[in-house]
């Protein structure tokens, strides 16, 4: 259980209720690196993963899940797992509901990836995507008859925005960066872009929210002195303090969920334009020159251009910042509660 999803399970879980409903999680142990709390009403199991494929392991799923032909179960799409041929039994079986949640295997598109997605999506009630762009994928695999059975709801946090963006009256030249702090991160492209942007614009500093090895921080540090290390911040109030001054968001590698945090903070976003290699699919939210600006992946140069062309531009700023904002209110109305229950409340998608 992560806590970035623990809201959305909650506002779920009383939308299930005042349909006369009951919902329950099932989850593996959450990653270590991922913060987590125990302060939710709905029912969480949590089970232990095992990489052994043996016959037990499908009977302990039968004793420690209950599922009815009155259930409706929404299973990530990840074909891995036991639990997802278990439900799909009772699917089967028992005519249960069983929905796929998942990207769609944007990043794959071999043969076999193509039969394993087609079978998924006969086999089951429907596939639901993370977002326009992973449905529009999809379907690239699909057999025409199945396009029908694929659906999207816009995959964002639930979290508070900023209350508007102010029109730039100073010259503070700030960029924030959200995520993990780790190699291949893309923090090191990003922190060499913006020493080269620091060449025009010499008050030039990153604030930095995130963990990670205290080492790789320290030759960070060292390196690049004019990066500012706040450390894990769980608060959106507390990010918005520290990103108040900032006027863009930058994500130097291949960015997720973070593009959404910047567009709630209402700053232009910065990403790099290749969204099949990015680590999901939410930057495809990005609109050259409507909310952030695009750079070449693994172009340093071409991202030191795009900031300066930010910094150096105060109106282009204001309107991407704007529009960024904009964007967040529009991926999170209706929530995404409310978007998976008018589909799964089919049964169906048809």
């Amino acid at each position: 259980m992560t806590k970035y999803r623990e809201l959305f399970f909650e506002d779920l879980h009383k939308k299930i209720v005042n349909h006369g409903g009951e919902f329950e999680v099932i989850c593996g142990p959450t990653p270590k690196d991922f913060d987590n709390s125990s302060a939710y009403d709905f029912k969480c199991l949590t089970l232990k993963t095992s990489t052994e494929l043996k016959f037990i392991r499908f009977q302990q799923l039968s004793e420690n899940i209950s599922v009815t032909k009155d259930s409706i179960v929404i299973h990530f799409a990840d074909f891995k797992y036991l639990s997802l041929y278990y439900a799909l039994m009772k699917k089967l079986l028992n005519r249960t509901p069983l929905f796929l949640h998942g990207q769609g295997g944007y990043k794959k598109n071999s043969i076999a990836s193509k039969i394993i997605y087609n079978c998924a999506v006969a086999l089951t009630s429907g596939y639901i995507c993370y977002n326009k762009f992973c449905e529009i994928e999809l379907k690239k695999k699909l057999l025409p008859y199945l396009h029908k059975k694929v659906k999207s709801i816009d995959n964002t946090l639930y979290i508070e925005s900023v209350d508007s963006v102010p029109y730039p009256d100073n010259d503070d030249h700030k960029i924030a960066f959200i995520g993990r702090i780790r190699p291949r991160s893309g923090l090191e492209e990003l922190l060499k872009a913006s020493m080269i942007a620091k060449s025009k614009f010499p008050d030039l500093t990153v604030e930095i929210i995130g963990s990670g090895d205290t080492s790789y921080i320290r030759t960070l540090q060292e390196e690049y002195p004019f990066a500012n290390f706040i450390g894990s911040l769980y608060n959106q109030e507390d990010i918005i303090s520290a990103t108040k001054n900032c006027s863009i968001g930058a994500y130097g590698g291949d960015a997720g969920l973070s593009t959404v945090h910047y567009m709630s903070l209402g700053l232009a976003v910065i990403v790099h334009n290749d969204l099949l290699n990015h680590m999901g699919p939410e930057p495809s939210y990005v609109k050259d020159h409507y909310n952030g600006l695009l750079f070449e992946r693994n172009n340093i140069n071409d991202m030191a251009d795009k900031i300066c062309l930010l910094f150096s531009n105060k109106e282009l700023t204001y309107k991407l910042r704007k529009n960024a904002l904009k964007t967040f209110h529009e991926l999170s109305s209706p929530s995404m509660a409310e978007k998976l229950l008018d589909i799964i409340l089919d049964k169906e998608i048809k």
